[in-house]
């Protein structure tokens, strides 16, 4: 804690009630009050550039978005330290009662919907396909790239429309609150939207009458439920993929 205080040492903010609320391989997470403001403080362990993530592309994408994606709203960032602080946002997981919930699925697949609908002119071109790459990179075991690269290649090709994904859209990254948000887009990039539909999908085990609510909110007849099943197939993949890529590195 006292390293992480030190790091604002020199500057003019003031932090206070600060507290650890998750940890994991490549940040820590902090609840703190920040210049009067409740906020999240995300500080990266080493493995975080690594594996690939890029503080920089995220705190560009986010002040992009953050008047139409429903996403925090950064207030301090300090790239070369791993720091980024965004604007605390009130709300937690959906409980299983709101998930069986026509409306609130309506209301989660409009706003899926604007990530995928967001001009990506401006954002950087990392796909979802080179996260995959540095992975494979990483373990540096072709055969455990066989199955993945294999869908792969049945799933993209040249006339894929990619647009902006968060490309983790879990349980824990979806807060609901006064409004749905979404949090943690630290692995957003281009890649197929029915990559997040499938994520979706899996994160909250939705049964056929659950996917039509949500494909209703996301206004879309281009939905192709077969390759959304496929595209479950791929989310696991690639978790499992990122799970032998960390393992690797620490």
């Amino acid at each position: 804690m006292k390293a992480l205080l030190d790091k604002f040492s020199d500057t003019q903010n003031h932090i206070e009630d600060i507290t650890l609320i998750k940890s994991d391989q490549i940040s820590n997470v902090y609840f703190c009050v920040f210049n009067g403001i409740k906020a999240v403080i995300k500080e990266d362990k080493p493995y975080a550039k690594k594996i690939g993530l890029n503080r920089k592309r995220e705190a560009s994408l986010l002040n992009a978005i953050s008047h139409s994606c429903s996403c925090p709203n950064i207030i301090f960032n300090d790239l070369k330290a791993g720091l980024i602080i965004w604007e605390y946002i009130e709300g937690g997981e959906a409980e299983s009662k709101l998930i069986l919930n026509k409306d609130f699925l309506i209301k989660l697949g409009r706003k899926v919907k604007n990530i995928h609908t967001t001009d990506t002119k401006t954002l950087s071109s990392y796909s979802f396909l080179d996260s995959i790459e540095h992975y494979k990179d990483i373990i540096k075991d072709n055969k455990s790239g066989e199955d993945i690269n294999n869908l792969i290649s049945k799933l993209y090709n040249s006339d894929t429309q990619l647009t902006l994904c968060h490309n983790d859209l879990t349980k824990p990254n979806i807060l609901v609150g006064d409004t749905i948000s979404f949090i943690d887009w630290e692995y957003a990039s281009l890649n197929d939207p029915q990559y997040d539909i499938a994520t979706v999908f899996q994160a909250y085990n939705l049964n056929a009458n659950q996917r039509d609510a949500f494909l209703i909110g996301y206004n879309s007849v281009n939905v192709d439920l077969a390759r959304v099943n496929e595209f479950i197939t791929l989310t696991k993949f690639t978790e499992r993929l990122w799970d032998r890529a960390i393992n690797t590195l620490t």
